[in-house]
């Protein structure tokens, strides 16, 4: 008797969503970090804003890497659709400098 074949599991919705968000953030990051004017070298410590940045799409969450030696910040599904949707509207910046902007734009 041979086995009944297996099909492979789908991860869970917001998982799938998590992840495509994340590779949409992560051609922005990319395209930052390429950008001469948008990752210049600060002229005292010559240090870059984007280094190895990436973003990552895990279970519920986004994690974003700007530089890869301070560790990863943790968004949210819902962080993240907002964060996305500045960018593409032509934004260049943090995830937490969007959240700024927005809780200004309510007035909080």
């Amino acid at each position: 008797m041979s086995e009944p074949e297996k099909k492979p599991r789908k991860p869970p919705p917001k998982t799938r969503l998590a992840k495509a968000l994340a590779e949409r953030i992560d051609v922005h990051l990319k395209r930052f970090e390429a950008d001469k004017k948008i990752n210049a070298p600060d002229p005292k410590y010559k240090t870059r804003s984007y280094y190895y940045a990436h973003a990552r799409g895990m279970g519920h969450r986004v994690f974003i890497v700007y530089i890869s030696y301070q560790g990863h910040s943790m968004i949210t599904i819902d962080e993240a659709t907002a964060y996305l949707a500045w960018l593409d509207a032509g934004n260049v910046g943090r995830h937490y400098e969007q959240q700024k902007e927005a809780a200004k734009e309510a007035g909080l």
